[in-house]
């Protein structure tokens, strides 16, 4: 019993770590492909799909950091990221990546 619950409450922590599909949040257009979603699974860009791994809260932040390996038509590495939401002066949700490109990227709310 004790591991059944265990094993549910590890369950709904890890998808309450993932990137929410319902905010429908988007890498931002890098010109060569249009703005692609971020999911639980990972994202794309023009040249690499890119894996999320083991998602873990940031403590005190609306923010989960994350493992991330990418497969891409050149080359093939990992690196880790932040993905984090805040409200700006007029409430509205944003989003944010560090860690993408060396540097904060603003996601977008896809199309």
């Amino acid at each position: 019993m004790k591991l059944v619950v265990a094993t549910t409450l590890a369950a709904v922590l890890n998808l309450a770590a993932q990137p929410s599909n319902a905010q429908q949040w988007c890498i931002p257009s890098d010109g060569c492909s249009p703005p692609e979603p971020i999911t639980a699974e990972g994202f794309r860009t023009c040249e690499e799909t890119c894996s999320l791994r083991n998602p873990e809260a940031v403590r005190g932040m609306d923010a989960t950091l994350y493992d991330v390996s990418c497969q891409g038509d050149a080359l093939n590495y990992d690196y880790r990221t932040i993905i984090g939401f805040y409200s700006d002066e007029q409430g509205n949700q944003r989003a944010f990546m560090v860690g993408r490109n060396g540097g904060p990227t603003e996601l977008e709310r896809c199309p």
